[in-house]
Formats: structure tokens, sequence, C-alpha cells
């Protein structure tokens, strides 16, 4: 598929459900491994109990929302210390849609403001948490845009955090672009077919692809 095209359905949608819909995902300023130098070697229950103290530390570089006027996709960016800018518009929103924003990206927002979560959670949808319900792993947002969309991200996102400290600021917004666009085409095609193409995965390990039904509402 066209990339320029992943999100038409998504810019109709919009207006169909006569609601304002976002789409909202944000870059942080370090990675897990940059708070603690032990995150790599961690199993999965430490990193989980660890999780509590390092989400908080991450910060915002850049966080962005996408919402549509008259089926025209508009971009809004905020730094960190336009949090509260960021915070009013996500207010403002009918639906949040995002991919794993619920154990993440709200957890960053709440160091800023306490539990401003609680106010965002009923009218968020996280596409991840299907998959999660079922016991289907942790797809990675570019492995459904790949599987379902042949579009993936361009930069390896263990690099984005360095690329903002050095002020690379354009192409970690481009990044950025691109994964609002990705959640926006994944939530569209949940919504409109029903229907999503994942990896069979064992141990991490590729053994396949599926189609699974799957139910964004």
């Amino acid at each position: 598929m066209d990339e320029s095209n992943i999100i038409n359905d998504f810019l109709n949608l919009s207006e169909v459900q006569n609601k304002k819909i976002g789409v909202f995902d944000l870059e942080t300023l370090y990675l897990f491994n940059e708070i603690d130098p032990n995150w790599d070697n961690m199993n999965y229950k430490r990193k989980k109990s660890a999780e509590l103290t390092i989400i908080p530390k991450l910060r915002i570089s850049v966080a962005g929302i996408l919402t549509v006027s008259n089926k025209i996709p508009i971009y809004s960016y905020y730094l960190e210390e336009q949090i509260e800018s960021l915070l009013t518009e996500l207010d403002k929103l009918d639906l949040i849609i995002g991919h794993n924003i619920v154990d993440f990206d709200y957890k960053i927002l709440d160091s800023y403001s306490n539990n401003i979560s609680t106010s965002l959670l009923p009218k968020t949808i996280d596409t991840l948490i299907p998959f999660q319900k079922r016991n289907l792993g942790w797809p990675s947002l570019n492995d459904l845009g790949k599987l379902n969309f042949n579009v993936t991200k361009t930069i390896d996102t263990l690099k984005i955090p360095e690329m903002w400290r050095a002020g690379k600021f354009e192409e970690v917004k481009e990044y950025l672009k691109r994964d609002l666009d990705l959640q926006a085409a994944i939530y569209s095609l949940g919504i409109s077919k029903g229907e999503i193409t994942i990896y069979n995965k064992k141990y991490g390990k590729i053994m396949g692809k599926n189609c699974i039904e799957i139910d964004f509402n």
C-alpha cells in the first residue's frame, strides 16, 4: 500500500463517527537502560517490577497528536515544557487512540500531572490490549504496519532519544508522524475489517503469521 494512503480510512472514519478523535504518541528523552544500566540483564519479571520507577524518569522529548478536520490530517507536536498544552488538547478529545499508551505513555504523563490518566482512560482505546487479552503477545506497531500495510518505521526506535538530544528535532518529529499514521491505520483497519494480521511468534522467533479477528470498540 502507498504510504500516503494508509490513513485514508481513518480520515473517513473520523467524519462518520462524528467525534473528535485523536491518535496520541510520545517519544522519550532517555532509554530504559540509560536510567538503569542493569536493564538489559534483567528477566521479564524484574523488568516489570523496575518499570514502576524507571518509566517516570524517561521524560518526554516530544509528543504528538493526529486529529482530522474536513478529512484533512492535522499533526500537533508538544515539547516537554509544553506539557500543560498537551494535556489540555488531550482533554478536549472525545476518543484517544494509541498503541501501548495505557501502560507506557499515560504513566509518563502521570509523572508530570498527578493521575491525569484517570480522566483519560474512559475515552481511550489502546490497540495493544485486545491482543494481550487473548494471549497473542505484544505485537509491535512496526510488525503490524509491515504485515498489514507494508509500511514500517524508518529509524531504529532505540536511536530516537539520542537523536533528539543531538538536536535532530525534525527527524524525530518525522519518525513520530510515521508512528501516528501507523496507529491510525491499524485502528481503522480493525474497525472497518474486524481483523488484523499478526506474526505467530514463539520465544521471540517468527513461526509464521495469522489473520485474527479483532475488536477495537
